[in-house]
């Protein structure tokens, strides 16, 4: 499902998102770093109408402080809600991208994946420098405390293929991408190159 009342707030190293979500008479708001779950509120009115009108107020506050609106999608299989980027700093600010229905479907054998990806990045890089300043990782499963997608990019003109960009605890000064076709196809998943998003189908990853 995608979280459609989302806003951000960047101020040089400061990230912060704030959301909002109106049913029927209360509203929520989230909040909290991009890239964190962040903290929840939830503050009931007498009527729908109370509810909307005191969440376009506080909306617009959050405008006046300088927050942006912005896209982000929510991935069941990661488990977290995810900024997502446009390549065309023209492009509107909506939902239209086909890949927005497409990632909340990303499946178990795409998760499968990945881990098995970044748990190979991982023992490159023990190989590499060792473990001592490393996190303790034992198998592909375990990597998920120990990375974080900063966000997802899209390009208008390729409506298949979305690029995450994460940044992992045991590499954080190369960090890493994902290029995912469609919902189960894991094009690439190594180091961060920032390629075209139709660019990594022959890429050599660490899958």
């Amino acid at each position: 499902m995608v979280a459609r009342n989302w806003y951000e707030f960047h101020d040089g190293s400061s990230a912060k998102f704030w959301s909002i979500s109106i049913d029927e008479s209360s509203y929520t708001v989230r909040y909290g770093k991009v890239g964190s779950k962040g903290q929840t509120k939830t503050k009931s009115f007498k009527s729908p109408t109370e509810a909307s009108a005191a969440a376009d107020k506080v909306t617009a506050q959050k405008l006046k402080k300088g927050y942006k609106p912005s896209l982000v999608v929510d991935i069941p299989i990661l488990g977290c809600d995810i900024p997502v980027e446009l390549t065309d700093d023209n492009a509107p600010i909506d939902y239209s991208h086909p890949m927005f229905k497409k990632m909340p479907k990303w499946t178990p054998p795409l998760k499968a994946k990945i881990e098995k990806a970044c748990f190979r990045h991982y023992r490159d890089m023990v190989e590499m420098i060792g473990d001592e300043s490393l996190p303790k990782i034992a198998k592909p499963g375990e990597i998920w405390p120990h990375i974080k997608i900063n966000s997802i990019r899209l390009d208008p003109e390729v409506p298949n293929v979305a690029v995450a960009y994460v940044v992992p605890a045991w590499d954080l000064s190369e960090h890493m991408e994902w290029a995912i076709k469609g919902t189960a196809t894991l094009q690439y998943a190594g180091t961060f190159l920032c390629y075209p998003v139709d660019s990594y189908a022959d890429q050599k990853g660490f899958e």
